[in-house]
């Protein structure tokens, strides 16, 4: 009989439940959640939920006026569809279709547009990589029909720890940075690229580590 002192005993780490991160690399205690004048609304794939450098959540909790949907198609969403029908919100989707504003040039434009129709601004923010967002748009086609805006990066994405198909592409968190940037400048949005980097950085100190223990020699070799 094996005694119990030789069974091996697994410890499971914390996890807050909050940012679903390790107890050792939550950032809770950092997030001071703003309100833009317009509202949130993320739209996660589900793969990107099981991404430990995934920044949907991590948006979300920075933004008190956000709502984070997770799934492949939404066309039957009823959180989604109530936005979208709701008369009182003009709804657009983050997108770089043909057609799309650009308001990184056009934001004047296109927030007197919003104003002139007396409506809250929504705007869906698809969180997952090209190829998934592609999947998800064509999936849900209410969310397609929506007016598309889109902008021009001001520097390329910071996210050194995932590779970027282009220089334009942004992480979820930078995107959403940005747009607050152009639509809402009196907002300080600072919170959300400071969080970032320091899960960024935390993430390289990481495969540092990693890196340095698979090329450590035992010294009983």
């Amino acid at each position: 009989m094996i005694g119990f002192s030789r069974i091996p005993v697994r410890v499971t780490r914390g996890l807050c439940i909050r940012c679903l991160r390790a107890d050792s690399v939550c950032y809770c205690r950092h997030l001071d959640p703003i309100s833009p004048s317009f509202e949130v609304v993320l739209l996660q794939h589900p793969k990107e939920r099981k991404n430990t450098i995934g920044t949907a959540r991590m948006t979300h909790l920075c933004l008190a006026n956000s709502r984070l949907l997770s799934g492949i198609g939404f066309e039957n969403d009823p959180t989604a569809n109530g936005l979208i029908d709701d008369p009182g919100n003009f709804c657009v989707v983050l997108f770089p279709g043909p057609d799309a504003v650009n308001v990184s040039e056009n934001a004047e434009t296109f927030l007197a547009r919003v104003r002139s129709k007396s409506k809250n601004l929504v705007v869906f923010v698809i969180d997952g990589t090209w190829s998934q967002a592609r999947g998800m748009i064509r999936k849900s086609p209410r969310i397609a029909s929506l007016p598309q805006i889109c902008f021009t990066p001001k520097i390329p994405s910071q996210y050194k720890v995932r590779k970027q198909p282009n220089p334009l592409c942004l992480s979820t968190i930078e995107a959403t940075h940005s747009l607050i940037e152009f639509l809402n400048p009196e907002i300080d949005a600072s919170l959300l690229l400071a969080l970032f980097a320091k899960m960024v950085d935390r993430q390289i100190e990481c495969g540092a580590l990693n890196k340095l223990r698979e090329h450590s020699v035992s010294p009983n070799e």
